[in-house]
């Protein structure tokens, strides 16, 4: 398909049209060939290879019509040299501030486990808790998932309560160190006055 004018503008040059699930695929005709399929429904995209009973890609918007508050789904691992997540002030409302020693209290009694995912090949292993234990917190709107956004959120609060804490304790070392100079340098002079007597 090619557009040839000589007139440079945004055009429609590709469209398929249905009244209800409107989907194309790709296929490898070949032994080892595979059927991809592209669908839309709704306010959903959706990318599915054939016979894996599942889906692959889902692309959700509002199901209100409205922008923003777009999801992606992905069935599998994601690939990225960076990924940033939305967080200026300017996008949150009800700002709270949370109490560090509750969250890290939380955060001691959530179990850590070393797994594997049952769909992922190679039995390849990770580390981290399940979302049902992580669901402690009352974050998010799934029990199922954790998002990396309250789980960062979760670590830094709980980092920043630790620090505290080792502030506070090197600070009550110090006084301590500092008592205990104190008190040695007052022993050697009493060390000297009492050797001074029996001399």
């Amino acid at each position: 398909m090619r557009e040839t004018s000589t007139t440079e503008a945004d055009r429609v040059v590709f469209q398929i049209e249905n009244n209800g699930v409107t989907q194309f695929q790709v296929y490898d005709s070949s032994a080892d060939g595979s059927r991809w399929s592209f669908e839309t429904e709704g306010p959903s995209f959706r990318i599915n290879k054939n016979g894996t009973g599942g889906e692959e890609m889902i692309i959700r918007n509002r199901f209100d019509g409205t922008a923003g508050q777009a999801t992606l789904t992905v069935n599998g691992s994601v690939s990225a040299t960076n990924v940033t997540f939305t967080s200026s002030r300017a996008t949150k409302t009800d700002l709270v501030d949370v109490d560090g020693a509750e969250v890290l209290r939380k955060l001691a009694a959530v179990p850590v486990h070393e797994w594997s995912f049952i769909d992922e090949l190679n039995g390849r292993r990770h580390l981290g808790p399940v979302a049902e234990d992580f669901n402690a917190f009352q974050l998010g709107g799934d029990p199922r998932v954790i998002s990396l956004v309250d789980a960062s959120g979760v670590a830094l609060a709980a980092i920043r309560e630790l620090y505290q804490a080792v502030e506070s304790k090197q600070a009550a070392i110090e006084v301590l160190a500092a008592e205990n100079l104190a008190l040695r340098e007052r022993l050697e002079r009493l060390e000297v006055a009492l050797a001074r007597l029996d001399g």
